[in-house]
């Protein structure tokens, strides 16, 4: 009978972490508060102090793993020669007695005589003694005598702070960001997506490497096939969640550096727009299959050139159907647009199921506002009852009415205010007219249709 094979007999060693999260392999904290070194026996201590404790433990460590001596290189007068050696020199740098001249030679030195040059052995521990007190002594001049000038500005150094970690820069996103529940849900996404490239668990632990690695795989995904939103959606949502942080005074020096990594994150160049009207047969395909919800939303946002979010976000107090008006904010530019409805689209919302208690305009099975996903699926299972090609998108209704407008001779003022740009224009003075697009809402009309109704035969 085969045996068991031997575990390992208690808990695995929790060693100390340093400034920057790093764990120091053989240094761990006693429930008394004491460092020790982790596999020594008997126990070997270092004091209650983390700095202390820590030079002690180097020091230990070298002398325990027996660290060779460092050779000295140093100036030796000879016999006959003066000179006027440092203050302290034997204490600061012991040498062998035979590289050092006899007194009675010493006083027969002259001064300015050119000294030969030999090495001694110096112990490290000695070595990091001197050289620690010559640091705190004097800092400046330490670095220059050294040559390493950042060595002059320990004094203005703050010491570094505990790094967050990942998770917590994501929890920070989620809970305390006034975003929408799919925002966080892209979040979360996103940020799993990032962390996949990063070796450690803190910010401190992000290196350039990591971040550019995470960045080919995102452009490899964008040459495969992937949109460039597809790309934006993902650099833009990890440079949001470590600014959102910085924020609220989490670690804002750590989260500067990795942004300043982070400018590798940029999408591909934005392509001119590229417009893609739907076909007049193909809209006409589906609205005839279509039930009565679908073909309101389809006329809204053919009448009204809406794309899918946007015909999802409309409210009910928005559309006044015995005016036959539209007045609405375009979320992504916060421009007052408005419409004219036509007497078929008034005709569709008013045969179209209503939530009496819901404000917006159009509701999913749920009950519930339709979010841009719910249009973007419902379009495509209308597009294949229909059997329209799969290269019409739904974003095509809006190409449609927007060209159709601009082709049809409306107004391109008039045009860009029924699509939600910019004109100019005072938005209080848009509102209290937005019958001046009818131009622009009858050319659509007319485009997709060839008769035109009045938007008051649809109260009849």
């Amino acid at each position: 009978m085969r045996s068991k094979p031997t575990m390992p007999r208690g808990r695995p060693a929790r060693y100390v972490k340093d400034r920057a999260g790093r764990p120091i392999v053989g240094l761990s904290l006693s429930s008394q508060g004491r460092y020790y070194a982790t596999h020594s026996k008997p126990r070997k201590t270092f004091g209650r102090d983390f700095d202390q404790a820590l030079m002690r433990f180097r020091r230990w460590q070298a002398e325990h793993g027996s660290e060779p001596a460092v050779p000295i290189p140093i100036d030796v007068p000879t016999p006959g020669d003066r000179v006027l050696l440092p203050k302290n020199f034997l204490d600061k740098l012991p040498k062998p007695e035979e590289l050092l001249p006899k007194a009675e030679d010493a006083a027969t030195l002259k001064p300015g005589t050119v000294v030969s040059q030999s090495y001694t052995m110096m112990d490290p521990a000695k070595l990091y003694d001197w050289a620690r007190a010559e640091i705190l002594a004097n800092p400046v001049r330490f670095a220059e005598r050294v040559g390493i000038p950042q060595l002059a500005y320990l004094d203005d150094l703050p010491l570094p702070g505990k790094s967050p970690t990942l998770a917590s820069i994501l929890k920070t996103y989620t809970t305390k960001a006034d975003v929408k529940r799919h925002e966080r849900q892209r979040a979360e996404r996103y940020w799993k997506e990032f962390r996949k490239f990063i070796d450690g668990n803190t910010i401190r632990d992000i290196t350039q490497e990591q971040v550019a690695d995470y960045h080919d795989w995102v452009m490899n995904e964008f040459r495969g096939g992937r949109s460039r939103a597809w790309v934006a959606h993902r650099f833009g949502k990890v440079k949001a969640l470590l600014n959102f942080a910085a924020t609220r005074g989490i670690a804002p020096a750590d989260i500067a550096k990795v942004l300043a990594l982070c400018k590798i994150l940029k999408p591909p160049r934005k392509e001119s727009a590229d417009p893609h009207p739907i076909a007049r047969e193909d809209f006409h395909a589906l609205l005839d299959v279509a039930d009565a919800k679908w073909k309101a939303i389809l006329l809204c946002m053919l009448n009204c050139a809406l794309y899918g979010k946007e015909v999802g976000d409309l409210l009910k107090k928005e559309v006044d159907l015995e005016k036959g008006t539209l007045v609405t904010d375009r979320s992504k530019t916060k421009i007052v647009r408005v419409a004219v409805i036509w007497g078929r689209t008034i005709r569709a919302l008013k045969a179209a199921p209503q939530h009496p208690q819901h404000p917006s305009l159009f509701q999913n099975a749920a009950g519930t506002k339709f979010h841009p996903d719910h249009i973007r699926r419902g379009f495509n299972r209308l597009r294949t009852a229909a059997g329209v090609s799969d290269d019409v998108k739904v974003s095509d209704i809006r190409d449609g009415a927007y060209t159709a407008a601009i082709e049809g001779g409306a107004d391109a003022t008039h045009a860009m205010l029924l699509a939600g740009h910019a004109t100019g224009m005072k938005d209080a003075y848009v509102r209290r007219n937005p019958k001046m697009v009818a131009d622009a809402c009858t050319a659509i009309e007319r485009a997709y249709f060839g008769e035109v109704e009045a938007a008051e035969e649809g109260q009849r």
